[in-house]
């Protein structure tokens, strides 16, 4: 089961010496984003990501970059678009002890009656073994809804296990 992997990830953590081989992987359990609303003067303004260190399992001390990426469905779009970097929200881990990080995603006419989903990925830069899909924090997915003056509200948060 995904506890008993995450109970054996926990008994030997990465060394900061071994990163050249390690990949951090976020937990099964407890590692998903954290989406709030961030209100404005007429409504939702944005959506804010956060996430903590401490929901890698495994190779934690090895995490130096993390990459949020995200999708959309509706208002017009039938199905869901294809991953998309938020460019301006890559954090890197300086300094070392930065346990917290967080991002926005601002929201505009476009975003009502959407579903937008967000993926967070910790990055080793030292490890020589990267391999694709293996570190994606489980994926969280909000309905965002407007009314007739257009101001944004977020309906329904959700998580989607793994993806």
């Amino acid at each position: 089961s995904n506890n008993e992997n995450e109970e054996n990830m926990n008994k030997k953590p990465a060394a900061v010496s071994d990163c050249d081989t390690q990949l951090p992987i976020f937990s099964y359990v407890h590692g998903r984003p954290n989406i709030s609303a961030v209100p404005g003067t007429a409504g939702l303004i944005a959506v804010l990501i956060s996430w903590d260190v401490k929901q890698v399992v495994y190779a934690p001390t090895c995490v130096d970059a993390f990459e949020v990426e995200f999708q959309q469905v509706g208002g017009g779009r039938l199905s869901w678009s294809a991953w998309s970097a938020m460019v301006g929200c890559a954090p890197t881990r300086e300094p070392a002890q930065r346990e917290e990080f967080s991002c926005r995603r601002r929201l505009g006419g476009e975003h009502c009656r959407t579903r937008m989903r967000f993926r967070v990925m910790p990055h080793n830069s030292r490890s020589s073994s990267m391999i694709a899909g293996q570190t994606i924090l489980r994926i969280k997915v909000v309905v965002i809804g407007c009314n007739r003056w257009t101001s944004h509200t977020l309906l329904t948060t959700s998580y989607v296990s793994r993806w």
